[in-house]
């Protein structure tokens, strides 16, 4: 099932951190490179262990490079992921939850 929600990102997966019980396979974040580290922690409790967080543009365009040069040093400091940039469109951070 698909379920489309609108508004602001950082107050959706607020709410549905708070509401949703089973765990994700896959989250991918796409949206204010400013907030990126707040969904990052936002979702990463709700990601299963094995499961893979996603992030565009770390590469392209290049004015979002410093913020999401933040944001991989802000998730690579976690010790429960494993994550590396992948160089392929925009760029991809493939973030693995570890436990």
């Amino acid at each position: 099932m698909i379920e489309i929600k609108e508004g602001p990102a950082i107050d959706l997966l607020r709410q549905l951190a708070k509401s949703e019980k089973k765990k994700f396979d896959f989250v991918f974040l796409d949206a204010d490179k400013e907030n990126m580290k707040e969904y990052f922690d936002i979702v990463l409790p709700m990601v299963r262990a094995g499961g893979i967080i996603a992030a565009d543009n770390m590469l392209y365009p290049e004015h979002f490079r410093t913020e999401m040069a933040k944001y991989s040093r802000h998730v690579r400091s976690k010790r429960n992921v494993q994550s590396v940039t992948v160089p392929i469109g925009n760029g991809e951070e493939i973030t693995i939850k570890l436990n």
